[in-house]
């Protein structure tokens, strides 16, 4: 935004659809965190990119049906800040904050809605397909996006995450696809075959203890897809994130026999000593 105090319409689309080259994204991101004025404009900016979309007509939908308000253009992020500010700090239990979170809702759902959010699914649909993983556990499931997304792709998807708003949508979606409204709890006895792929997009940076929370899968999945691991993973001022750097990712995995395989710009992926050569991501 080059000191400017209003950044521009333009700034803010190539800042949601991440064409700007990192410097200038954390510099955007930077700014954000301290002018309330910018970030207020582009509060308004992502609503209204979201406005048309099927997902915030399912949101109205599904509040209207289950006799809830429904806040346009909710500031959400910055309501889940300033609750964390206030409680996180001093709360034993970090899933409790996102249990009660109607906030968390609406920020899952503008984060998808507008297009801000990578488009993790179709990068990694082509490796799915070319190992032929049928069976993935997917933790962190969330408003059930990508659950509903792999499951059209042909996937039987396990979806686990703690009961909650995001969670209660995204039961209430899995129904309008006419498929099992199950969300298992986390550490709940899941049945069925073992999972072949462990699907865990922006979650491993709310788990405190991944060895305790996640060794079963990772010893039983031979793939594992996360978000892109970045060196210096920008998360603004949100202190509810737990920030680890690639290597330590890789060494949390690589306990479990994991290793790093080629990315995407939107995914990183590990795979086990023995499977298939990865090519998915070759260029």
């Amino acid at each position: 935004m080059k000191g400017a105090c209003t950044a521009t319409r333009t700034c803010f689309e190539d800042y949601l659809v991440r064409r700007l080259e990192p410097a200038e994204r954390r510099a955007v991101r930077d700014h954000l965190d301290i002018c309330t004025e910018c970030w207020s404009a582009w509060n308004a900016y992502r609503w209204d990119r979201a406005a048309d979309s099927v997902l915030l007509a399912e949101l109205r939908t599904y509040l209207e049906e289950t006799g809830q308000p429904y806040t346009p253009a909710r500031d959400s992020s910055r309501e889940l800040a300033a609750t964390w500010n206030t409680t996180g700090p001093t709360t034993d239990d970090r899933t409790a904050f996102f249990r009660k979170s109607e906030a968390y809702l609406y920020n899952l759902v503008v984060w998808h809605a507008s297009g801000n959010r990578p488009p993790y699914v179709a990068e990694a649909s082509l490796l799915l397909a070319q190992h032929k993983i049928k069976n993935i556990t997917e933790v962190g499931s969330g408003i059930g996006s990508d659950t509903l997304a792999l499951t059209a792709l042909g996937h039987a998807v396990t979806p686990i995450d703690y009961d909650s708003p995001s969670t209660q949508f995204a039961r209430w979606r899995q129904r309008r696809a006419e498929i099992p409204d199950v969300v298992h709890q986390p550490g709940a006895p899941l049945g069925g075959p073992a999972p072949e792929a462990l699907w865990i997009i922006d979650t491993l940076d709310h788990i405190p203890n991944p060895e305790e929370q996640l060794g079963s899968l990772l010893a039983a999945s031979r793939i594992v897809v996360a978000e892109a691991q970045q060196p210096a993973r920008a998360h603004g001022s949100h202190g509810y994130y737990i920030r680890r750097t690639p290597d330590e990712v890789n060494r949390i995995f690589a306990s479990y026999g994991l290793a790093p395989a080629s990315a995407s710009p939107a995914v990183s992926v590990w795979w086990k000593s023995g499977s298939a050569r990865w090519t998915a991501f070759d260029t």
